[in-house]
């Protein structure tokens, strides 16, 4: 996991203190692993100026490094997703499909058409519709090419542009299944008739739906072909991020909410319980390494 100071026997940490909303902070601290990689790289050159032959090794360690690029950008990707859809207002999670008519196995022309589509939707219409996509394959087609959907989620869409589906549509078992329960989930069928099939269901909880998404970040970028430092998520240009209250060393103990070979994070309500986490220790409780409450949130 983090590697700790030698010069020290507690790990030391430099974390960012960020601020998603006005009840939901978090500290982030990242792992840079990128000398160790250079230095296993130098070791496999140097192999190779010594015993000749050494391609397959060379390819081998490649496809390793390649693994551990995948690895880090899946995790700063997740990071990312989950940031821009907390710090924004988003009113539906989506999902998008193509229809026979458009290239289905191409995300790249689909994602050129939408922007394009969706630009003239908005000056057609007077409105302001973001998004944020992460495009994901399924079942292949009568040709044998994997097809490509997407999931997401959209602020800015007039209610009055969308019908709700209806038991007597003509939808998958899953989809009257969810309308069985109460729940609606709308047609958008400017969407519907330009590309394909559209499902749309008003978010109620922000955070859940950021936690929801990110799963679709997942470590099989073999199989949905994504290339390592492809890009794994579509967004909307002016999107809100969070805010980066304080940076500096992490001096506290604490238990991360999530923790992988790359990142850790832990979550707070409050600005000055996620403080505590740089405040050094004394005899009548905590003194910060900064102003704490001199900062502004």
């Amino acid at each position: 996991m983090f590697t700790a100071n030698p010069n020290s026997e507690k790990t030391r940490y430099i974390g960012k203190l960020k601020k998603y909303t006005d009840n939901y902070f978090s500290v982030v601290e990242n792992k840079n692993v990128t000398a160790e990689a250079i230095i296993a790289y130098d070791n496999i050159m140097i192999i190779n100026e010594l015993f000749g032959s050494a391609a397959g090794k060379r390819e081998i360690f490649i496809r390793g490094l390649n693994c551990e690029k995948t690895e880090q950008s899946l995790s700063r990707t997740r990071s990312t997703v989950f940031e821009l859809v907390l710090c924004n207002e988003w009113n539906y999670f989506a999902t998008f499909t193509l229809n026979g008519r458009h290239e289905r196995d191409n995300i790249n022309v689909f994602r050129k058409k939408f922007t394009i589509w969706l630009k003239n939707y908005n000056v057609r219409n007077s409105t302001s519709i973001k998004y944020l996509l992460i495009p994901e394959q399924h079942r292949e087609n009568a040709d044998g090419k994997k097809c490509w959907h997407c999931h997401g989620v959209v602020m800015g869409l007039p209610a009055e542009h969308l019908t709700a589906f209806r038991l007597t549509d003509k939808l998958p078992l899953r989809m009257k299944k969810i309308i069985k329960n109460g729940r609606e989930l709308y047609n958008w069928q400017s969407y519907a008739d330009k590309f394909g099939f559209v499902s749309l269901e008003r978010i109620q909880s922000i955070e859940a739906t950021a936690k929801y998404i990110t799963k679709y970040i997942t470590k099989n970028v073999k199989k949905t072909e994504i290339e390592v430092n492809k890009r794994m998520f579509y967004a909307s240009q002016g999107l809100k991020r969070a805010e980066i209250l304080h940076e500096g060393e992490v001096l506290q103990d604490y238990e991360p909410d999530f923790e992988n070979d790359y990142i850790r994070t832990k979550t707070f309500q409050t600005l000055d319980e996620a403080l505590t986490l740089f405040a050094v220790e004394t005899k009548g409780g905590t003194a910060s390494d900064t102003e704490a409450h001199d900062v502004d949130d």
